[in-house]
């Protein structure tokens, strides 16, 4: 009789088919166990391993289906009389895919796109019937799964499905995601008929003779929720809520992670999710003969009694029996028989859905979880040391990363954990390219790395030499792109050099603080602090600056308290104020003198001009003595003022001199204050064992104000060169106690009021010499020499001459018993008195000759 069923193989006639058994199934690996019948006992199943066989049905009306898969396991089964038993099990050419797995990173690919590309490579047909779009994922990782595995539950998280559609010779896995849109109606079965069992064997034409409808309660909810740190405070919450109207429905599901960092894909899935829960929730399973029956494609249902099942249905799945015999013996196997006919026999199971309903798969494929930290190495672009983007992170390859070229395309950007982030601040320190790093998962997501921490290894080893150092422990960085240098935070904790070190290396720049000793040598210095570079450098306080050696009380002081500098300031102030005091005394002492003096030159000069006019009535004495007169009325004119002061007798261009004792001491005081706790941009330098400035070259002092020294004890300036005092306003020194001395070793001496007086006055006496050669008083107009109360001496060793361009007058007494002696430039001696009485004791000559005296009447 002719067969129904046939088994197309690479054998040929060589291989007949006797049964099949098997189910299909959408989103599922089928599996065909077929049953063949050789007269071949040696038959090496490589001859069909891997290779593609096609059941071919006849079905009704004289059409063919097929069903083909690779032949994934074959064997000998035993012999049934003259023929032996061959079982070969048939499967999708997706099998395959399960027999590979890999550790593999995608990016910028679309769920489609990977598919295609993980599939493709096994040279096998696979088409897209799929009307969504999808979102490119930024990193996905085929995580130590099967190929088969790695695509399937990809697809079950996007919602889409796939079935098989069989040709001859090959089959086609087809992706679908609708389930009108994706499907075809069964060819030459669109529409099914349904007859109860007792019609169904006497119907004219295949049919459905058994169907079961079933329902059951699913969640009526589905919530989602996820987190992007890009948009730390973004809501990605999604709710979608299709009740199917019975008692349960507001049950809900809530998962997170969702999976997704924009809203719109957080939408898909919820909807996705909501779909998959409602897939099951209204199945039909059947029974039939009918050999045109395949999954993934729809028909339509008639002639049921109940109304509401005569709608479209898509085939989820299908259990197959087909059984088709030969001839067989039927005597003892191994001998030849009567052959008998036993006809032909199909048997299939349905389940189908509703098209009225969408059909999502279930996502029965888990995800791997990662089982804890590995380690990876950063990477990045050639001639790049650090690669980074505004976030921090990094890229690395990992080590199970086969495909990686280690470059800026080996993984997506990896977050890096930090031990202080926070809102502009914090620390950071950026992984850089070649260094290991420990990298976790977010929930153990493969798709989530993060970067936990760093460990040195063969190549890249520790700062410094372990463990040698092991007491040392630190920061050391190396400046990029090839700096050549470095900067260091090393903390010393060896008992006895404890220690702490920030240097750089330019300009070999160090803060050492603890234990003191020299980098190269290693020499010790002692406890403390140095700061130190080769290059220049500069202390900012823009606040105010301490810089103290008193100890501080943190018990009772805040850190800008410098109590101790305050008080010796204060004490330092309060002593010069106290000479302030004296030197006011002294000055206006001083002024005082100095008034009386002129008062004394002014009336010397009016009397001595008053005499002269008396004694002689001549009109240029009297012009003379009239300038005299003039300059001393000067004496007794004006007073200064612009703290300058005069002192007794009226004052007068003498007097314009210092009389403030110390104009910066205000100023002084107020920073006395402001040293107190330091709240104004000042400096106070503190110390209770002194200071010391030292530089071979020059020292420079400025202020734009007033610059106050003041010392409890000496002060001494010295230079080795020139020593200069300008003053603009007035210069005052005033000694308590003790003397002043001046002395100059070599050179000269001069002292000049340029535009006023000088005045040189002591309480005692007043000696003006020259040790060695000449004195001389010179005044532009005229010399007064005067003794107040006792003589005037001059005294030579041999000579003494007085010279006049006019005259020269000597007087003594007052009114008419005054008597007086002049001499003119016209050569004539008057001599005038009440009497006169010379007493020549031997006779006057004048170069050996006698004088003669030529008195007129009168004189």
């Amino acid at each position: 009789m002719t067969r129904r069923v046939t088994i197309q193989t690479p054998l040929g006639e060589q291989l007949q088919f006797r049964q099949l058994q098997g189910k299909e199934a959408l989103s599922e690996l089928f599996s065909l166990d077929v049953d063949l019948l050789s007269e071949s006992k040696s038959i090496d199943p490589k001859a069909l391993l891997g290779k593609s066989a096609t059941i071919v049905v006849e079905t009704e009306g004289g059409g063919t289906r097929y069903l083909d898969g690779i032949v994934t396991r074959f064997g000998l089964q035993g012999q049934d009389h003259r023929f032996y038993t061959y079982k070969a099990r048939l499967s999708p050419w997706l099998w395959l895919a399960t027999r590979q797995s890999d550790f593999k990173i995608f990016q910028n690919k679309t769920v489609p796109d990977i598919i295609e590309e993980v599939l493709g490579k096994y040279g096998y047909p696979l088409q897209r019937k799929l009307t969504q779009s999808y979102r490119t994922w930024d990193y996905c990782v085929q995580y130590n799964e099967t190929d088969c595995a790695f695509v399937s539950r990809l697809m079950e998280h996007e919602g889409i499905y796939y079935f098989h559609e069989h040709s001859a010779g090959q089959h086609v896995l087809t992706l679908a995601d609708d389930i009108v849109a994706s499907h075809s109606p069964l060819a030459g079965a669109a529409v099914i008929p349904f007859y109860p069992p007792e019609k169904a064997a006497v119907a004219d034409k295949e049919n459905i003779h058994a169907w079961q409808l079933a329902q059951e309660i699913k969640p009526g909810r589905h919530y989602n929720d996820d987190y992007d740190f890009k948009k730390p405070k973004a809501d990605l919450s999604n709710m979608r809520q299709t009740p199917p109207g019975h008692a349960h429905d507001s049950h809900e599901i809530y998962e997170w992670p969702g999976g997704y960092t924009e809203f719109g894909d957080g939408e898909n899935y919820a909807r996705s999710r909501l779909q998959s829960s409602l897939t099951g929730h209204s199945t039909v399973r059947g029974e039939s003969r009918h050999r045109a029956l395949a999954p993934g494609y729809t028909f339509t249902l008639e002639n049921h009694p109940r109304e509401d099942q005569n709608q479209q249905y898509l085939l989820t799945g299908l259990e197959y029996h087909f059984k088709e015999n030969p001839q067989v013996s039927a005597v003892a196997p191994g001998t030849k028989g009567t052959p008998q006919e036993e006809g032909s026999f199909q048997k299939f199971t349905l389940q189908a859905q509703p098209t009225s309903l969408p059909y999502t798969p279930a996502r029965t494929t888990p995800k791997p979880k990662t089982t804890g930290p590995q380690t990876a190495v950063v990477v990045g672009p050639p001639g790049e040391e650090i690669w980074t983007d505004q976030y921090g992170r990094v890229k690395v390859q990992f080590h199970w990363d086969r495909i990686g070229a280690m470059d800026e395309n080996s993984s997506c950007w990896v977050r890096v954990s930090h031990p202080w982030a926070g809102l502009n601040y914090g620390s950071i320190h950026i992984p850089r390219i070649g260094q290991e790093v420990i990298v976790d998962f977010l929930n153990g997501d493969p798709d989530y790395p993060i970067i936990t921490g760093r460990v040195y290894n063969g190549i890249q080893m520790p700062p410094w030499k372990l463990p040698d150092n092991k007491t040392q422990s630190g920061t050391l960085t190396n400046w990029s792109k090839g700096g050549g240098g470095a900067s260091m935070l090393r903390f010393e904790d060896k008992k006895g050099i404890e220690h702490l070190e920030l240097s750089n290396t330019y300009g070999n720049t160090y803060l050492n603080m603890g234990y003191l000793m020299h980098q190269g040598s290693g020499s010790q210095r002692g406890y403390g602090f140095e700061l130190r570079t080769d290059l220049w450098g500069s202390i900012r306080a823009d606040k105010g600056l301490l810089i103290t050696t008193y100890p501080q009380d943190f018990t009772s002081k805040v850190a800008s308290n410098n109590p101790d500098g305050f008080d010796q300031l204060g004490d330092g102030l309060a002593g010069t104020a106290a000479l302030m005091e004296e030197a006011g005394q002294a000055v206006n002492a001083m002024n005082s003198a100095i008034g009386a003096i002129n008062g004394l030159k002014t009336s010397h000069m009016m009397e001595l001009s008053a005499g002269i006019a008396a004694m002689t009535g001549g009109k240029a004495a009297v012009a003379t003595l009239s300038k005299a007169s003039a300059a001393l009325s000067a004496f007794s004119g004006g007073s200064g003022g612009d703290g300058h002061g005069g002192g007794g007798g009226g004052g007068g261009p003498e007097m314009l001199l210092p009389s403030n004792t110390d104009p910066a001491m205000p100023q002084a005081q107020a920073l006395r204050e402001l040293s107190k706790d330091i709240t104004k941009p000042i400096v106070s330098i503190v110390s209770p064992e002194g200071h010391s400035m030292i530089s071979p070259k020059p020292i420079v002092i400025s202020s734009g104000q007033s610059a106050s020294m003041h010392a409890k004890e000496h002060i001494t300036v010295s230079s080795g060169a020139q020593l200069t005092q300008l003053a603009k306003s007035g210069m005052l020194i005033h000694v308590s106690e003790g003397g002043q001395r001046n002395t100059v070793a070599q050179g000269d001496v001069a002292s000049e009021a340029q535009t006023g007086n000088m005045n040189l006055t002591a309480q005692h006496n007043i000696t003006l010499a020259s040790k060695a050669d000449t004195a001389t008083v010179i005044g532009n107009q005229n010399v007064n020499v005067q003794a107040t109360s006792d003589s005037v001496l001059i005294k030579a060793a041999k000579h003494i001459r007085l010279q006049a361009g006019e005259s020269i007058t000597l007087t003594i007494g007052e009114g008419e018993g005054q008597a007086s002696i002049k001499l003119t430039d016209q050569g004539v001696v008057v001599i005038k008195g009440k009497n006169g009485l010379i007493d020549l004791s031997e006779l006057l000559d004048v170069h050996g000759a006698p004088i003669q005296l030529n008195c007129s009447s009168g004189e």
